[in-house]
């Protein structure tokens, strides 16, 4: 997995939670859509022992099933995450990747 083309999201300041979107649509084709989707956090820089403490709750797909979003908590300020959300379209595996950064205030 890696993070070098993925989306830059927002900073997320620590103690906040929010919602967090992974649109397939580009890598779909016409009529197709996502399963399973799961996600998976690893750490970029900074340090977090257990990065994966980071998502609340269970993955969610929108009413197209083209989207999967799902909670997150900055728990550790100063560490920037590779977010990774996988997903089943028939048999082939997607991914689509995102940067999160969590700081101790706005920035």
């Amino acid at each position: 997995m890696s993070c070098d083309e993925a989306k830059i999201f927002d900073d997320l300041i620590f103690n906040e939670t929010d919602l967090f979107s992974f649109d397939f649509t580009a890598l779909l084709g016409v009529g197709q859509t996502i399963n399973t989707p799961t996600i998976t956090a690893t750490v970029l820089s900074g340090a977090h022992a257990t990065p994966s403490a980071i998502v609340i709750g269970a993955v969610s797909l929108d009413a197209t099933n083209k989207i999967a979003s799902v909670l997150i908590k900055g728990i550790v300020a100063g560490v920037t995450y590779c977010l990774a959300m996988k997903a089943l379209q028939g048999s082939r595996e997607l991914i689509v990747t995102g940067q999160l950064s969590v700081v101790s205030v706005c920035t």
